[in-house]
């Protein structure tokens, strides 16, 4: 898993890269995933109860950050990892293999060869996705 990282003042935070190569022979689709930051802020709840109540340091961040951006950056940075490694969850379990993930794309194999096959797997996963 490669990273790639993004300065905000004298933040850094890393984006999780997943690439796996290889010769891929059947069906890939490619998923952008749009929001990311915004939907990691409506599903923080969800992630929070997850971790305990301690979200990744949320309560201890808030009083020393003054609401000061770089803290928020980083808390919000590390809700949206969890929410993407939830994503890529739900996205593995109808099976085919992820070729790519980042914060912005996915790219799966579907497994499948024939297009309509394809097409209804695709539509069968989107559905799941936006249920969730």
């Amino acid at each position: 898993m490669g990273t790639s990282e993004n300065t905000l003042g004298t933040l850094k935070v890393q984006q999780p890269v997943l690439t796996y190569p290889g010769a891929y022979r059947r069906i890939t689709i490619e998923l952008k995933a749009h929001h990311l930051a915004v939907n990691a802020l409506l599903k923080s709840n969800l992630v929070d109860e997850m971790d305990g109540g301690a979200l990744l340091g949320f309560d201890h961040d808030i009083p020393m950050s003054k609401l000061h951006d770089p803290a928020l950056h980083r808390i919000l940075h590390k809700v949206m990892q969890k929410v993407f490694a939830l994503l890529l969850v739900k996205i593995r379990k109808p099976g085919g293999t992820v070729i790519f993930a980042n914060f912005s794309k996915i790219i799966k194999d579907t497994g499948k060869f024939d297009l309509v096959a394809a097409q209804a797997y695709c539509d069968c996963l989107l559905k799941t996705l936006q249920t969730r």
